[in-house]
């Protein structure tokens, strides 16, 4: 009791929470969930609202799979009520929606629902055709509930041919499968389609004996529909080993449930049975009166109107599947034709431009090789002159010079720039001076600004340690790090404006110099 509570409050604050953020999905999933849930009960009339509205929300998101489900359900509950033309349409929209996105587990059960409105109207080629494509599908997917249900329909075709051992074993193959996942809705099924096999072939105890089984199942777990088919069923049962009073009971107690939620076909077969029920009890009245009930409901469900209609659904269906693979075909063809003219000017331009780029890039390369050769040397001469000590004994007294020779002498000497957050005002404070008279001196006598000055010494020194063996496992970021950068982006930027090269090509093609 607690938890049936708990899953109602759970229900109703999912709607609340639906309605307020107008989350259409979730009312979707909200309003196809109950229509699950009034469908279990027999409630069909009542459960196909509930799908409308779903179906009303979902087409305002993209969730194709909720769709096709919901599209399955609506189309299910015409099916049962007798409206097949109406069910079909349902279905057909839900198998181009399976086709247009490919979901072939949603396509597998779509197959089964057309299958068995063909069945309906005793079209058994057509539906073992849809029952065969969807079992074709299961067995790939390995989709054990799927696999048995197709194995239930081809058995229902197969015992509708008459071909008794071959509708048998695929029921058995089904029960063998439900058992496995002990599926009591699937159970049930086999139950009912094994004693309409045995009744057939005149079993009658058998016959009643699993269509009991299958009774009791259905009032364990309170399926209403699967308990109309079943009273119907042992009623016939009854009625073929003349026990008129029982036959009577069972199909009044499934009329009696079918006319509550108008489930037609069921009411049709109540009425044809109680038509028989009074005819052997010789209440010709009485016999006569269910008769005319139904053959009216006979011919409301199926007339010739639709029936047109039915096959009509279906043969527009497959005109348009045509009509749009033939549209399609004629876009690919265009497009090949065009692509198969592009890509025969493109080959022939691009061997043009690779025997020119190929030029270029032979003189680009030997370019940079000359680069890479030029930098070896500079840096080769930077090491053997490396000890040498700088001396002003032969610069100008002015006070600029003997600024700028300060600088030199303090860059060159001590190396401060191989310190990342090294910045103009250290030299300041260090020459005890300003900014502005370091920035004038090294602008006017370097014909450089300050970062460009500092960089080419970083520079320099990276070059040096890259053409040192002992650094060979040092990254790019490390060697620039040594050098006194902080990110491996400036340092590969200014290496390449002041050799012409990145760091890694000159370490590259060095060792062929």
């Amino acid at each position: 009791m607690r938890k049936l509570l708990f899953f109602v409050l759970f229900l109703y604050s999912s709607l609340i929470f639906s309605v307020e953020n107008n989350n259409d999905y979730g009312s979707a999933f909200f309003f196809n969930k109950q229509g699950d849930s009034l469908y279990a009960k027999g409630k069909f009339q009542l459960a196909l609202k509930k799908y409308n509205l779903a179906l009303n929300h979902i087409k305002k998101t993209d969730s194709v799979r909720i769709k096709i489900d919901i599209l399955n359900n609506i189309g299910i509950i015409y099916d049962y009520s007798g409206d097949y033309s109406a069910a079909l349409k349902f279905y057909l929209k839900a198998l181009h929606e399976c086709e247009e996105n490919n979901l072939q587990t949603k396509k597998a059960v779509t197959y089964n629902n057309i299958g068995a409105l063909y069945f309906l109207k005793n079209q058994y080629n057509e539906a073992l055709d849809y029952f065969n494509k969807s079992l074709k599908i299961e067995l790939k997917q390995n989709n054990k509930l799927g696999i048995a249900q197709s194995y239930e329909n081809i058995g229902i075709i197969n015992k509708n041919l008459n071909k008794y051992n071959n509708a048998e074993n695929y029921y058995l193959k089904a029960y063998k499968i439900y058992k496995q996942l002990n599926n009591k809705y699937g159970l049930s099924s086999v139950y009912d389609n094994l004693g309409a096999l045995y009744f057939i072939q005149q079993k009658y105890d058998k016959a009643l004996e699993t269509y009991l089984n299958s009774y009791k199942i259905q009032q364990d777990n309170n399926e209403i529909f699967g308990q109309i088919f079943s009273l119907n069923n042992i009623g016939e049962v009854y009625l073929a080993k003349n026990q008129y009073e029982l036959a009577k009971e069972f199909f009044v107690k499934s009329l009696k449930l079918s006319k509550k939620d108008k489930i037609r076909e069921q009411i049709k077969f109540s009425y044809i049975n109680l038509s028989k029920v009074y005819a052997k009890q010789n209440d010709y009245k009485k016999a006569l009166e269910y008769y005319k009930l139904f053959t009216q409901i006979r011919d409301s469900i199926f007339n010739e109107t639709q029936s047109k209609l039915f096959a009509e659904l279906k043969t527009k269906y497959e005109i348009e599947k045509k009509e749009t693979k033939i549209k399609t075909q004629q876009i690919t063809i265009k497009n090949k034709q065009k692509i198969i003219i592009i890509s025969v000017s493109g080959i022939i331009l691009s061997l043009v431009l690779l025997t020119i780029l190929f030029w270029f890039y032979r003189q680009k390369t030997k370019a940079f090789k000359d680069l890479v050769k030029l930098n070896v040397e500079i840096a080769n001469k930077t090491i053997e002159n490396n000890t040498e000590k700088y001396t002003t004994s032969n610069l100008k007294t002015d006070i600029k010079d003997k600024l700028y020779n300060k600088i030199l002498e303090y860059i060159e000497t001590e190396k401060p720039y191989l310190n990342n957050d090294f910045s103009i005002t250290n030299i300041s404070e260090y020459l005890n001076t300003n900014n502005k008279y370091i920035s004038q001196a090294i602008n006017e006598n370097h014909k450089t600004n300050f970062n460009n000055f500092i960089n080419k010494y970083r520079v320099d020194y990276a070059r040096k340690l890259l053409l040192d063996p002992k650094n060979k496992n040092l990254s790019l970021e490390g060697i620039a790090s040594l050098a006194g950068f902080n990110t491996r982006a400036t340092f590969i930027s200014a290496f390449k404006k002041f050799t012409g090269v990145t760091p890694s090509f000159f370490l590259k093609n060095q060792a062929n110099n």
